[in-house]
């Protein structure tokens, strides 16, 4: 059930098509050929090639990008390459309500041990490439609190 949802647009209900190009399409059961495992190394790449490339996270109300570990990574990845990181909420109401704490705690105990994947296969391949992990979250709340980091204007109201 939660596959079914996850591989439908959560307005229309119509399910994501696949792209019908005539290229072969790799998935992560061919590593090699992949390209879905490659974002980090992309990412690297980019911030060297293409002059002011940033990196703009849309979250949602739940901050539910915060619990996937594909997202947590690139943000990681992001910040490690030194690009230029930006958020975009849809309101700050939820920063500024009783629930802004619970979200202040929640996103400050947060580690990539936690963080969840489509298929548990993704989860051990970017577990894998982490090499320590207290190490790995440490910078996750420098992405996320840090004088750079995601919510460093955000949450000023917070006092922290």
């Amino acid at each position: 059930e939660k596959w079914d949802r996850l591989r439908r647009d959560s307005i229309s209900g119509e399910m994501f098509k696949v792209c019908s190009c005539s290229e072969p399409k790799f998935f992560n059961d061919r590593p090699d050929e992949c390209e879905l495992n490659k974002f980090d190394s992309m990412m690297s790449l980019l911030s060297v090639k293409v002059s002011k490339f940033a990196q703009l996270a849309a979250v949602d109300v739940n901050f539910s990008c915060l619990s996937r570990l594909w997202c947590v990574a690139e943000f990681v990845q992001a910040h490690a390459s030194r690009i230029e990181q930006r958020v975009c909420l849809p309101s700050h109401a939820v920063l500024e309500s009783e629930g802004g704490f619970k979200l202040y705690a929640r996103l400050a105990t947060m580690t990539a041990l936690e963080c969840q994947a489509s298929r548990p296969e993704d989860k051990a391949d970017i577990l894998a490439k982490i090499r320590d992990i207290s190490e790995f979250d440490a910078a996750l709340q420098h992405v996320i609190f840090g004088k750079r980091g995601l919510f460093s204007k955000t949450l000023i109201g917070l006092d922290v």
